[in-house]
C-alpha cells in the first residue's frame, strides 16, 4: 500500500505562534511558500498561510499583530502511515490544498495536492479522490488530466505551481 510516509516533506518552515504577521511575510517570501505551520514550544497550534494574511490580517478592520490572531486552528491532521487514498481525502472533505502529517502534537511534516500529483496516482479510488480535490480548488482544470491518460503523460506537473 502506498502510504503518505513515502511523500512527506520533512523540512517544514516554522513559525513561533506569538510572532508578529510581519515576520510570518518576511519568512513566507523569504522561502517562496504561502504556507507555515504554527507552533508554541514545538508543539503545532495552527496554520497559517499567504490568504490568512491578506483576508484575517491587512484586510481585515481589527488591528491584528500576532500570527495567533489570524492562523487556523482547526488543523487537519493526518498519520504518515495513512494511505494515499486517506490523503486524497482529506483533503478533499476539508477544502485544503496541504496536509499536515503529525504524531500527536510533534510535526513530521507536510503533504500538498502537488506531492500526490507527482507521485502519479495509479490507484483508482486514490485518482478519485485526488479528482474531487481538483474539482473542489478548481486548480487549473488539472483534474481533466486524468479523464485523458494521453494528456496526463504529456503534462509535467512540475509545469504547475500549485
Amino acid at each position: 500500500m502506498n502510504t503518505l510516509k513515502n511523500i512527506i516533506h520533512r523540512e517544514v518552515i516554522t513559525i513561533e505562534d506569538s510572532s508578529e504577521l510581519k515576520s510570518a511575510a518576511i519568512l513566507m517570501k523569504d522561502h517562496d511558500i504561502g504556507f507555515l505551520v504554527c507552533v508554541n514550544q514545538g508543539k503545532i497550534t495552527g496554520v497559517l498561510t499567504d490568504r490568512d494574511i491578506v483576508i484575517r490580517g491587512a484586510a481585515s478592520s481589527e488591528c491584528c499583530q500576532e500570527i495567533k490572531d489570524i492562523m487556523t486552528t482547526e488543523i487537519i491532521k493526518a498519520k504518515e502511515d495513512s494511505s494515499l487514498i486517506e490523503g486524497c481525502e482529506l483533503l478533499a472533505k476539508n477544502n485544503i490544498r496541504r496536509l499536515v502529517i503529525a504524531n500527536g502534537d510533534e510535526l513530521v511534516g507536510v503533504v500538498s495536492i502537488g506531492d500526490l500529483l507527482k507521485e502519479g496516482l495509479s490507484d483508482e479510488a486514490a485518482k478519485d479522490a485526488l479528482i474531487e480535490v481538483l474539482k473542489t480548488h478548481n486548480t487549473n482544470n488539472l483534474y481533466k488530466m486524468f479523464d485523458n491518460s494521453n494528456y496526463m503523460d504529456s503534462v509535467k506537473v512540475d509545469d504547475y505551481k500549485l
